[in-house]
């Protein structure tokens, strides 16, 4: 079967919006009152930074990338909050 590269893109966020929604609904049934995720718009590698250092949300995605590199070094998923429009990952 022949698919191009997009198809696949398309497929793989398909299936990714199943699997988040299905663990979303069934963590809500099963009595848990709230549900946290961390998403990235893309893998935050310094290659990846550089590759888009001048694009129009470059500071946002520099203050994700502190969440995203924590939970790299950690393993575990930072603690979340804002303070004045900025995310502080503890």
């Amino acid at each position: 079967v022949f698919i191009r590269w997009q198809q696949l893109k398309i497929l793989q966020q398909t299936l990714m919006n199943h699997y988040f929604c299905t663990l979303v609904e069934a963590a809500l049934n099963n009595g848990q009152k709230t549900f946290s995720t961390h998403i990235f718009p893309f893998k935050m590698t310094n290659r990846n930074m550089d590759k888009y250092k001048h694009h129009q949300w470059i500071n946002f995605w520099r203050n994700l990338k502190e969440g995203y590199d924590f939970f790299e070094k950690s393993k575990v998923p930072p603690k979340v909050k804002i303070v004045t429009r900025q995310y502080i990952f503890q």
